[in-house]
């Protein structure tokens, strides 16, 4: 009888090590899928709208996406072209929405999730806003702490191109930044 006891013991621990591997597998192919869209979508965004840069960072770049959750979002910084004004800006990003719209459905069918929940976080920024390190949430060093995956390249590094590379009084650049979001 404990011979058998044992016998079942490692059929059990074969089962759980296949169905771990199979787990595994399909994770692999998610992130697999998830950046395969990114990636395509990131070339779009720069070729067609003349997006200076996007960059992926959070869940999905840290320790190889193994933190990535079936409930986390999508985290990227696009790199907005240098406009002659904030109203040119703007411009350019509501046309641009129509490309966040698309990718957002794409990752949603991706991640197998209803239109009720978010599946894309865009944060869009300019270089000068990079320079200076100026996040919109007042953070510290977030653009040069951080680890980002450029989507065009597939190069990931700490902390994005240029960030930090300007220095002011970072209340009177955060609260100037504050102010023009907030009209």
């Amino acid at each position: 009888m404990r011979d058998h006891f044992h016998w079942f013991e490692a059929a059990v621990g074969v089962v759980e090590t296949v169905e771990g591997n199979y787990k595994a597998a399909m994770v692999t192919e998610k992130l697999h899928s998830i950046n395969e869209v990114l990636e395509k979508w990131a070339n779009i965004a720069v070729r067609d709208y003349g997006a200076a840069a996007v960059h992926l960072f959070g869940s999905l770049v840290y320790k190889g996406g193994a933190q990535f959750m079936a409930s986390s979002d999508v985290d990227l910084v696009l790199v907005v072209p240098e406009t002659g004004s904030a109203l040119e800006r703007w411009r350019w990003l509501q046309r641009f929405s129509e490309a966040v719209a698309d990718l957002e459905m794409k990752l949603l069918r991706v991640l197998k999730r209803s239109g009720h929940e978010s599946a894309v976080s865009v944060l869009a920024v300019t270089q000068t806003e990079l320079n200076f390190d100026v996040h919109k949430d007042g953070h510290r060093e977030f653009f040069t702490e951080n680890t980002f995956r450029d989507l065009v390249t597939g190069t990931e590094r700490e902390g994005l191109p240029g960030a930090g590379s300007a220095t002011t009084d970072r209340f009177v650049a955060f609260r100037s930044c504050a102010m023009s979001t907030s009209r």
